[in-house]
């Protein structure tokens, strides 16, 4: 039986080269699409995701759901990207002050938190600034 080459495509990522003159790279541009579906099909205005598969295992943590896995990225390759379009925060408190004051997203289109407690790091989206951005590509600037 042969098997049709779209079924090697089934789990397929977008690659947005608009994107990529905005985020400075194509594997931010890569993470942003992933970002942004996730943020769609979750509809929450946080998700937590896992970089890497714990190496203890963690309760939360299912089968191929880590960014490495879904994405094939290095953690280097992830963090790089991600610090091209978002803040990472190493600590709830960090955030925490960051956010008192408006500013838990600095000039970027994501935050991410660590929370030590639970183990998770959390996804945030700058709505102001993505959806500023989503009417960029509407009108056809980018």
């Amino acid at each position: 039986m042969k098997y049709s080459i779209l079924a090697a495509f089934a789990e397929s990522i977008p690659y947005i080269p608009g994107l990529r003159k905005l985020t400075g790279s194509v594997t931010s541009a890569i993470l942003m699409a992933r970002l942004e579906y996730h943020f769609e099909t979750i509809r929450s205005p946080c998700f937590y995701k896992f970089l890497e598969p714990p190496e203890t295992g963690h309760r939360d943590y299912r089968h191929g759901d880590s960014w490495t896995e879904e994405l094939a990225f290095s953690k280097e390759e992830f963090r790089t990207a991600f610090d091209k379009i978002g803040t990472r925060y190493t600590s709830k408190t960090q955030y925490d002050k960051a956010k008192s004051i408006g500013s838990e997203f600095g000039d970027k289109f994501y935050c991410s938190c660590y929370d030590r407690r639970s183990g998770l790091t959390s996804y945030y989206r700058n709505h102001k600034k993505v959806n500023a951005l989503s009417s960029t590509f509407k009108k056809g600037v980018a």
